[in-house]
């Protein structure tokens, strides 16, 4: 049996996903809090947990990801190098 949580924290939403052979079986989101990035990603995680059955009978994946870097470059807000 292949168990799958994914979460990506985006710069407007932070999104999760459950997915269990291949079958969507629940979704959570929340708005993401820029100052305190694991506020949202621990409700969406606590949100989708909830609809997991049989947590304890077998491991699953968690994948994690952000467009949170990816954006700060695209919009000018990260701060680069110094040029030598």
């Amino acid at each position: 049996m292949s168990r799958i949580i994914g979460i990506d924290v985006g710069g407007t939403n932070t999104n999760a996903a459950f997915v269990q052979d291949s079958n969507l079986i629940a979704t959570a989101s929340c708005p993401t809090n820029h100052q305190y990035l694991l506020s949202p990603t621990t409700t969406v995680l606590e949100r989708i947990a909830s609809n997991i059955p049989h947590p304890e009978e077998q491991s699953l994946r968690l994948h994690l990801s952000t467009t949170l870097t990816t954006n700060a470059i695209v919009e000018g807000r990260a701060n680069r190098p110094p040029s030598s």
